[in-house]
Order: C-alpha cells, then sequence, then structure tokens
C-alpha cells in the first residue's frame, strides 16, 4: 500500500471516531435533559423528547419547553400558563381545554393538534404553524399571530380571529391578513 492511501485510511478512521464521539456526547446531553424533566411547574424541559406521553391536567405553568417534542402527547386541560414553548413540536397533540395564557408559542407546531376550547389570551403566536388544526371554542383574545399559518384549520371563525392581532397570517381559507402590522 502506498503511504499516501494508508494516511487517507487513517485521517478517515479518526473522522469517523471523532463523529461518533461527538454524537455520542450529543445523545447524552439530551437523555440527560429528559432525565431532569420533571413534569411540575416551572419545569425545565427544553429540548426534551415528550412525545406521546399522557400529561393530561398537568401542571406546567411558566415551564421552559423550548424546542420540545409533544407530539401526539394528550396535554387536555393542562396548564400551561406563561410557558415557553418556542419551537416546540405539538403536532397531532391533544390540547382540548389548555390554558396557554400569555406562552411564547413562537415557531411552534400545532399542525393537526386538537385545540378546542383552548385559551391562548395573550399568547405570542409568531410563525406558528396551526395548518389543519381543531380550533373550535379556542379563545385567541388578544394573541399576537404575526405570520402565523391557519390554512385548513377547523373551527376557527372570523369573529375569534378578530379578537386577536395579527399580521400577515394566513387564515383557514388561504386569505393572508395584514390588518395589525
Amino acid at each position: 500500500m502506498r503511504p499516501g492511501r494508508a494516511r487517507a485510511g487513517v485521517t478517515a478512521l479518526v473522522l469517523a471516531v471523532g463523529v461518533a464521539s461527538v454524537t455520542g456526547i450529543a445523545a447524552g446531553a439530551a437523555s440527560a435533559s429528559e432525565s431532569r424533566c420533571r413534569i411540575r411547574p416551572r419545569a425545565v424541559c427544553a429540548g426534551a423528547n415528550l412525545a406521546r406521553r399522557n400529561l393530561r391536567r398537568a401542571d406546567l405553568q411558566g415551564a421552559d419547553l423550548r424546542g420540545a417534542d409533544l407530539s401526539r402527547s394528550d396535554l387536555r386541560g393542562a396548564d400551561l400558563r406563561d410557558a415557553n414553548l418556542t419551537q416546540a413540536n405539538l403536532f397531532g397533540a391533544r390540547l382540548g381545554g389548555a390554558r396557554l395564557v400569555d406562552a411564547k408559542l413562537t415557531g411552534a407546531n400545532f399542525a393537526t393538534a386538537d385545540l378546542r376550547d383552548t385559551k391562548f389570551v395573550r399568547a405570542l403566536l409568531t410563525a406558528a404553524d396551526l395548518r389543519g388544526a381543531e380550533l373550535n371554542g379556542a379563545d385567541l383574545t388578544d394573541a399576537f399571530l404575526t405570520d402565523a399559518v391557519f390554512t385548513g384549520s377547523h373551527g376557527a371563525t372570523r369573529a375569534m380571529l378578530d379578537r386577536a392581532n395579527y399580521c400577515d397570517t394566513t387564515l383557514p381559507g388561504g386569505e393572508i391578513v395584514l390588518t395589525d402590522c
């Protein structure tokens, strides 16, 4: 074997070991974050995998759930007042009757979620994805809906949305509204 090829093989091996080590460290950090995540008020669960969990009526007031995966979780009746769910994944989650009053929901994914009777009073829903969500009875009073997308959502009435502050928001029928810009 020529010296150049041997060196290239060693370099590839070193790179592979380095990538495996970094990947292991990142995976360890994520699992450490999840192991510290306790479902309680002011919980610190940023980046935690809480997918498909039963969190019905959970008290997560003021919790840090930035980037958490809550997809397909049952959060019906949960107290998420003042919680930070920035960039959280709530795809297909059930939040009927949940309280997200004053919550930070920037970039949150609520696509196909059940949001019936959910309270979003004064919530920050900038760039939130609510495509295909069920919104019957949801309270969006004084919510901020800048760049939010409601395309294909169900139960969002014009009267309900008129109580919110929105700018460059895509309504259920695809209409883009620039009202409070």
